[in-house]
């Protein structure tokens, strides 16, 4: 967990991703807009998927987002090559 994550620049989001231990497979970014959605576009590939392309539109408080990355190790990440496979707002997340 690091706090100083929380108001970060899509710039220094990819940097602290890139310099993750290759033990993991899985990272789970919780950030601030606008931030955090600028940096997951920026890190699409731009070919989401119909029910993703919300998230290029407006990234509300609480969405969430999952994409997949086509690397072998974090320090091959780079902006621009990330799919989205999901995206929710957050009345989606919970049973009505």
């Amino acid at each position: 967990m690091e706090r100083k994550l929380y108001h970060s620049t899509p710039s220094e989001m990819l940097y602290r991703l890139a310099t993750l231990q290759n033990r993991s497979s899985t990272a789970m970014l919780v950030g601030h807009q606008p931030g955090i959605g600028s940096f997951l576009r920026k890190l699409s590939d731009g070919s989401e998927k119909q029910r993703c392309h919300r998230a290029f539109e407006h990234f509300p408080t609480a969405a969430a987002a999952v994409l997949e990355l086509p690397i072998d190790a974090w320090a091959d990440l780079t902006f621009g090559i990330g799919q989205f496979v999901d995206f929710a707002k957050p009345r989606e997340l919970v049973d009505a």
